[in-house]
């Protein structure tokens, strides 16, 4: 290796021109570029509210390129929620009416060093293609071997549940209902939601129940896919565990509704994804 000579300051300016040094060229700042902007129509933001210490409200809404019947064939399709869905370990339809079916999902992540967050519910499904009713959810279950504590007229609907009012009275068309009212939904007067409630009548959770909202879109072919849940986990549960395992499959789940619902309606019609 040669000794590096000794460092000399290339003096004034115009100190190198003087000692016919050309001067270096010159170089434009780098520049780089901004990333391209996020396509907001397909991303799924999940809204989380606490209206009390155990129970939390999520919300979620997503864009989807096909119409609001393929969305709803989709989901009313219950056999075959498991072969799309993440993280639903079984899906298995035990009854069937005529406006839904009681259903079993197990859903099953991976929590850390092989661990595995598993939760089990029975869902009675039912189907609202007006939208939600008022009123309280219509079971099928065995009734309880007690009645419920008697309510004040008063007593906002819910009441007797334990379910906070403002969760089970939301304006928008929704007051006097059990389930929550989803939010992002279409506010145009022509849009009218077709609807596909959930409430647990057996599970892992103290209270687990909820709506689907399917609404038409601004664009021909397009839809609008809202959902909304009240979880409460059981007390041995960390809440914020539960809160953050289901805020996360909850992406993961509207994602996955959206891509099928978009790939069965444009393999039925080819031309709709030249348009796209």
């Amino acid at each position: 290796m040669y000794p590096k000579p000794p460092h000399q300051s290339p003096g004034p300016p115009g100190a190198l021109a003087a000692r016919g040094v050309p001067p270096p060229p010159h170089r434009p700042p780098c520049h780089v570029p901004p990333p391209p902007p996020a396509a907001c129509s397909s991303a799924v933001s999940v809204l989380i509210e606490k209206p009390s210490m155990f129970t939390r409200t999520l919300f979620a809404s997503v864009d989807v390129s096909a119409p609001a019947s393929a969305l709803w064939s989709c989901l009313t399709d219950y056999d075959s929620l498991g072969e799309y869905i993440p993280s639903l370990a079984v899906n298995r339809c035990l009854d069937r009416y005529e406006d839904g079916c009681k259903l079993e999902q197990v859903g099953e992540q991976d929590v850390a060093l092989g661990a595995k967050f598993k939760a089990r519910v029975v869902l009675e499904i039912r189907e609202h293609p007006s939208g939600e009713p008022r009123g309280p959810p219509r079971r099928h279950p065995t009734p309880p071997p007690h009645p419920p504590p008697p309510t004040s007229p008063a007593s906002p609907p819910g009441a007797a549940a334990g379910i906070p009012e403002d969760i089970c009275c939301k304006d928008g068309g929704a007051k006097g209902s059990l389930f929550p009212y989803p939010r992002s939904t279409v506010p145009a007067a022509d849009s009218h939601p077709r609807d596909i409630s959930f409430d647990m009548v057996e599970g892992d959770f103290v209270r687990f129940q909820g709506v689907w909202r399917i609404q038409d879109g601004p664009t021909p072919n397009s839809s609008r896919l809202s959902y909304a849940v009240v979880v409460t986990p059981q007390r041995f549960l960390p809440v914020g565990l539960v809160e953050g395992r289901i805020s996360g499959e909850i992406q993961r789940n509207l994602t996955a509704v959206r891509e099928i619902a978009e790939g069965t309606f444009h393999i039925q019609d080819p031309s709709s994804a030249a348009l796209q």
